[in-house]
């Protein structure tokens, strides 16, 4: 058995579990996360709890603190510009006749990555627009091509047997 918190993130419904660090994290709190992305801002969903050690991915990271007033402003503001950048890029995408359609955009907490996240039919040259992208927010950018599933999951939506889409 080993300490956990479950996090969730505001892009995903998944819970991920993470070393509590000695903090004392109530459900509700949001923390700063240290994750394979960089640092990202979630919620804790759970006290902390003992969980088996097979459900739980090793090697385990850990929350590096419980959000203050300071974190929450600087969340707000990475989602505010996140809409702006992605707002931006699809106007790129246009400028460049580019066949593929933006879906979401997300900083990490630290703002070391912009993340970009778009759906194409086929494979598609990026290179130019990656570099105007790099050259405008002056961060490491990432473009991630997701599925038509992925973007319904996003999005919500109910399969025939009444319970929200899972593929």
């Amino acid at each position: 058995m080993v300490k956990v918190v479950g996090i969730k993130f505001e892009d995903n419904n998944r819970i991920y579990y993470f070393s509590p660090n000695a903090l004392n994290i109530k459900i509700d709190d949001y923390v700063i996360v240290e994750t394979e992305r960089g640092l990202q801002y979630g919620k804790a969903v759970t006290e902390i709890i003992e969980e088996n050690k097979d459900k739980v991915f090793f090697p385990l990271k850990n929350v590096i603190k419980i959000a203050d007033n300071k974190d929450h402003k600087q969340n707000e503001k990475n989602i505010k510009d996140a809409e702006k950048a992605l707002a931006f890029a699809k106007s790129q995408v246009e400028e460049e006749e580019l066949d593929m359609k933006f879906f979401e955009a997300s900083y990490t907490f630290d703002r070391t990555k912009l993340i970009f996240k778009f759906i194409a039919d086929e494979r598609v040259d990026f290179r130019e627009l990656a570099k105007v992208l790099a050259s405008k927010y002056k961060t490491r950018i990432e473009l991630r091509q997701i599925g038509v599933r992925d973007e319904v999951r996003k999005i919500g939506g109910n399969g025939l047997c009444g319970r929200e889409l899972c593929c």
